[in-house]
């Protein structure tokens, strides 16, 4: 899979950079500090907005429509009318577990089709893992992002949780590999609930981490938030491109037959 993001922004405070990741995974970036940036600014100033919603963060999440939100049904898509830049936040978690989020193509984990947003998403450092020289994983705090770059249009957003990845192997009957496409999900059901801030780009996604004989179904393992700033495609730019010229070439128009 080519990287998901395509560069950087220079000059930003990395928090970590991981060479030994859970599952055998590369990080899509490092992870960068609050308000490192006028976006992430942008996103602090709005986070109260975030927390306020959610509430308790030990309770369960169940969004709904309102004046203020539009609950996404079909997370996978939301890449179909233009390409975005993409940023994840993490903004909060209640999960026993330290749980690790990630990013896929094709809906696996494997090296090459999957990265990990964050080793480890949650406010607690993991405990260490002897085959990890890294470990343990820092802990988060609200505002901590990574960016992904520019998605394409039409680019899947398939996203996962691994139960406790950060602290070992995703195995036992209480763990698993979980999607945000319900198809995906070896239990069948819905592991993760989305909602729109109207009038932003700005979409809450609260994950639950347990398989459904395990599961309390409150969706408040870990919250993060993606942003999404749509970009205009390459034929946009074109057409912009094109209508200043001849904008400009009116007015010089007009300027030449005002002096004759």
């Amino acid at each position: 899979m080519v990287k998901l993001f395509t560069a950087l922004v220079t000059g930003l405070i990395a928090i970590s950079s991981l060479s030994a990741n859970p599952l055998g995974l590369d990080t899509v970036g490092p992870v960068q500090a609050p308000g490192s940036d006028a976006q992430s600014q942008a996103y602090q100033a709005f986070s109260p907005t975030i927390n306020s919603y959610i509430g308790d963060v030990s309770a369960p999440f169940n969004p709904t429509n309102t004046g203020q939100t539009l609950v996404i049904t079909d997370p996978t898509n939301l890449l179909q009318s233009s390409a975005a830049e993409a940023r994840f936040y993490f903004v909060n978690n209640s999960a026993a577990f330290n749980n690790t989020l990630g990013i896929s193509s094709n809906f696996t984990t494997n090296p090459g089709s999957a990265e990990l947003i964050f080793a480890n998403a949650s406010v607690n450092a993991s405990n260490p893992n002897p085959s990890d020289p890294n470990a343990p994983y820092a802990a988060l705090v609200n505002g901590n992002y990574v960016d992904l770059g520019v998605l394409a249009q039409g680019t899947p957003l398939n996203l996962f949780v691994a139960s406790d990845a950060a602290d070992g192997a995703v195995s036992g009957p209480d763990k698993g590999i979980f999607w945000n496409s319900i198809a995906q999900n070896s239990d069948g059901v819905e592991h993760m609930k989305m909602v729109q801030f109207i009038g932003t780009n700005y979409y809450l996604i609260g994950w639950e981490d347990l398989p459904l004989a395990y599961s309390d179904r409150d969706f408040n393992d870990i919250f993060v938030v993606v942003e999404l700033v749509p970009v205009p495609e390459p034929a946009t730019y074109l057409l912009m491109a094109v209508m200043a010229f001849l904008v400009v070439a009116a007015k010089r128009k007009k300027m030449a037959g005002a002096v004759r």
